[in-house]
């Protein structure tokens, strides 16, 4: 499914996988060092575009460079005031979306719980009970709404035929999605509590050494971020190469985790070993 996706997509497409392969290495490699000057650098322009509309919606006649340069500085200013708040939630996010998934990995690859039949956690297990019914009308309201959309849809006129490869891509989506909701749903009772436990912890844990080491949490997220960039462009490449590569592909969704997870700490190793040559010249 995956390479006939690949080969369907417009050439330009690759060369973005490319361009994006590279900037995950980087990322990667000097992730703690670019992080916090990237982010100034956004919050900067967005505040600037900010002032851009803003200046044109003011009736009075004045420069737009006051306006831009304002909102670009306020931008700047609120990036480096809430850096540390962004910091542990950034982390909180990795670390709860890595922890879990590692641990998932790893006994997925280990059969820890090989022995163990597979069992629910029903929501009467995880949410009070004022939760579950808010999930319940969350649910019901979604499901109206889709099957609006569906009636409106069939009813009309198809606009226009959608290309081959975003089916493709639609279909691979799917069914990543439901590989994944069939893992969870075979795994046993103790590992999808481990799992959740994880998850929360890792968010928890995330947020505190995000706010109090900012400098460390962005090496973890960039080492993260990073090396999953760079993996997904190589496979992608690798893929579309038409090359003999499959030995050296990961053969499942474990494997393909646990290779994320290592390159992410070979990425963290990297990165601390740089920050402490500069230390010791200095």
């Amino acid at each position: 499914m995956l390479p006939d996706l690949l080969d369907s997509m417009p050439v330009p497409a690759h060369g973005a996988v490319a361009i994006a392969l590279l900037a995950g290495v980087v990322i990667w490699i000097f992730g703690k060092r670019l992080f916090r000057p990237m982010l100034v650098l956004a919050a900067a322009v967005f505040g600037a575009g900010v002032g851009l509309v803003a200046g044109a919606a003011i009736p009075h006649e004045l420069s737009i460079l006051w306006p831009v340069g304002i909102g670009a500085s306020l931008g700047a200013l609120a990036s480096i005031v809430a850096y540390r708040l962004v910091m542990g939630l950034l982390l909180a996010v990795s670390l709860g979306l890595a922890a879990p998934l590692g641990f998932f990995a790893w006994a997925e690859l280990t059969g820890l719980y090989a022995d163990s039949p597979a069992s629910d956690i029903s929501d009467d297990d995880l949410l009070p009970h004022q939760l579950r019914n808010i999930g319940k009308e969350v649910d019901q309201e979604l499901k109206r709404l889709l099957e609006r959309s569906t009636q409106h849809t069939d009813d009309a006129e198809p606009a226009h035929v959608a290309p081959e490869w975003r089916q493709r891509l639609d279909d691979t989506v799917e069914f990543i999605a439901q590989t994944a909701a069939d893992k969870w749903k075979d795994a046993p009772g103790r590992q999808k509590w481990m799992t959740l436990l994880l998850a929360a912890g890792g968010m928890v844990v995330g947020v505190l050494v995000g706010v109090l080491a900012p400098t460390a949490a962005a090496s973890v997220v960039t080492s993260l971020s990073g090396s999953l960039i760079m993996l997904a462009g190589a496979y992608w490449l690798l893929m579309r190469s038409g090359l003999a590569v499959d030995g050296l592909l990961p053969g499942s969704a474990a494997a393909a985790l646990a290779w994320w997870l290592g390159t992410a700490i070979i990425g963290l190793l990297i990165q601390s070993s740089l920050g402490r040559r500069k230390a010791d010249k200095e």
